[in-house]
């Protein structure tokens, strides 16, 4: 069934605008419209969020891909030149697929833990999915009651948080802290920040970590709305302790946020306090931003911007105050359409690289953000959108939306195929216009 083009990841478009095909399953064993992925816990396996864009289906999915199949049967196997594209459904743990809400927007793994977060603006939840490897068949990723998963495997309403959560919620952004006891010991607890693209609003979400048995949902405990419209990316300053930066679609600024909270009364104390603005005063307009990330070191920042076609750097080094630094300091041209950026520092390297997709290009451009230029062009499949590293095999895995496939991509320096695609999962769908 050929798919409807509709329009670049922004998901914007209204589901009832759309017709919906409440009756028909999804596939467990394929990926249609993916938006979203990441490595699970274990580093085994690629979690690939379907996004049931077109609303073929009555729900999205999350499904496993086997890492360690793909490199060892697919990408070992390859000729230089890469190799033809072939079904996703081989790689597939078809017993462990679950279906979710439709227009999942991101997946995010916790920090040292087995929980993995999805943001599906559908059902305007934050839906958590739990992973173990060890697990029986079909019960190692759960959205629902590990020991009676339901038939249908459709992640139950514990699962799917929607109290405290405002429409559209897209980027998440976990931060861990620990609180220690008087009497000793400590309570461990994960920070969720979620963005929403259509709102100046960031919602905090409070997981807790330790002690495990619980098995607590994650709880609400603050929604801010100081933001420009169109919250795209929130980071945590990797030198500092708790100061964050967002990145909007309708300001030409970053905007920089504390986070503050008192350990024995989170639901009193949680806020947020508005820093100063990082005016992005390198490019004509500068006020699309679509992604924020930092480097490794946390010297520099990196940000896509759409107006014009850019990645802007800024300098976020540390003064001799202790205060980041804060200016912009350059822009590198990009194609049209740049969407999500990765940071890869291979293992054993001291070079560092930002991919930057271009959606509407089917390209990732490499920067190399000391040279401050483009250093390679990778031409990838339609749509690209998200790149996941894999630091285990030297791998990437980039999520491409409109064609529906997940490109292999070689991140190893040294291979004489560095930075080339060396294999598609899943093959390419045609696609056609709405209209």
């Amino acid at each position: 069934m050929p798919k409807r083009l509709l329009l670049a990841p922004a998901f914007v478009l209204a589901a009832s605008c759309m017709p919906n095909s409440a009756g028909v399953s999804p596939p467990s064993d394929g990926i249609f419209f993916p938006t979203a992925a990441s490595l699970t816990p274990d580093g085994d396996h690629l979690a690939v969020a379907s996004s049931n864009f077109d609303l073929a289906y009555s729900n999205g999915t999350v499904l496993l891909l086997d890492l360690d199949r793909v490199e060892t049967e697919l990408v070992s196997g390859c000729p230089e030149e890469g190799c033809e594209p072939v079904e996703e459904s081989q790689f597939v743990l078809e017993a462990e697929t679950v279906r979710t809400g439709s227009f999942a927007s991101f997946l995010e793994t916790a920090p040292e833990g087995s929980r993995m977060y999805l943001t599906v603006r559908g059902d305007t939840s934050l839906t958590y999915l739990d992973m173990d490897p060890s697990a029986d068949e079909g019960r190692k990723l759960t959205c629902f009651d590990r020991e009676d998963p339901p038939r249908s495997r459709k992640c139950d309403s514990k699962h799917r948080v929607t109290s405290g959560l405002s429409a559209d919620p897209y980027a998440i952004t976990i931060k861990r802290q620990s609180y220690p006891h008087d009497t000793g010991g400590e309570t461990v607890v994960d920070w969720i920040f979620v963005s929403h693209l259509t709102s100046g609003q960031v919602s905090v979400f409070e997981a807790e970590v330790n002690p495990l048995d619980r098995d607590l949902p994650p709880r609400p405990v603050l929604e801010d709305e100081s933001f420009p419209l169109g919250v795209t990316a929130v980071e945590l300053h990797p030198l500092t302790s708790g100061t964050f930066y967002a990145a909007t679609r309708n300001s030409r600024s970053l905007h920089t946020f504390s986070f503050a909270t008192d350990p024995l009364n989170f639901d009193g104390s949680t806020r947020i306090a508005l820093g100063r603005t990082i005016p992005i005063d390198v490019l004509g307009d500068g006020h699309d931003s679509r992604d924020l990330v930092f480097s490794t070191d946390g010297n520099m920042a990196f940000v896509s911007n759409r107006s014009p076609n850019s990645l802007v750097l800024v300098d976020t080094s540390l003064d001799a105050n202790g205060w980041p630094r804060n200016r912009t300091v350059g822009a590198v041209e990009l194609d049209a359409g740049p969407s999500l950026l990765t940071v890869w520092s291979p293992p054993g390297w001291d070079t560092e690289w930002i991919y930057a997709t271009c959606y509407n290009m089917d390209r990732v451009y490499v920067i190399d953000p000391v040279l401050r230029m483009a250093v390679d062009v990778i031409l990838t499949g339609n749509g690209p959108h998200t790149l996941i590293t894999d630091t285990e095999r030297l791998l990437g895995y980039l999520v491409n939306f409109i064609e529906s496939t997940i490109s292999v991509v070689d991140l190893d320096p040294a291979s004489t195929s560095f930075n080339d695609v060396r294999a598609t999962i899943g093959i390419p769908e045609k696609v056609r216009s709405n209209d």
